[in-house]
């Protein structure tokens, strides 16, 4: 699975995560309107917890592939292998920068 279509699934997680949000925020306030406020803000809380937990995965699972890919000679944006252009990549023209 290629970095696009992860960001791709990511997104659609964190939308279907607001939906939820939303769907059940409109719910507890009209349909269950004995429900009490604590029970409201801690479901409420959760699902953003969810959304953040999330987000944070992504970022975490962004990072961790883009030093796999520094650390194998690999464009840090596509992939490619730099071995033979160590300036810049040829396949998305993202300059490298090495370590010094």
């Amino acid at each position: 699975m290629t970095l696009r279509a992860t960001r791709i699934l990511w997104t659609i997680a964190v939308v279907i995560c607001v939906a939820v949000i939303a769907r059940y925020a409109w719910y507890w306030a009209l349909v269950r309107p004995r429900a009490t406020n604590v029970d409201r803000v801690v479901f409420i809380g959760a699902c953003a917890g969810l959304c953040g937990l999330l987000v944070a995965s992504r970022a975490l699972r962004n990072a961790i592939v883009q030093t796999l890919r520094r650390s194998q000679g690999q464009c840090v944006h596509c992939g490619y292998d730099l071995r033979a252009t160590p300036d810049r990549c040829p396949e998305c023209g993202t300059l490298v920068e090495r370590a010094k």
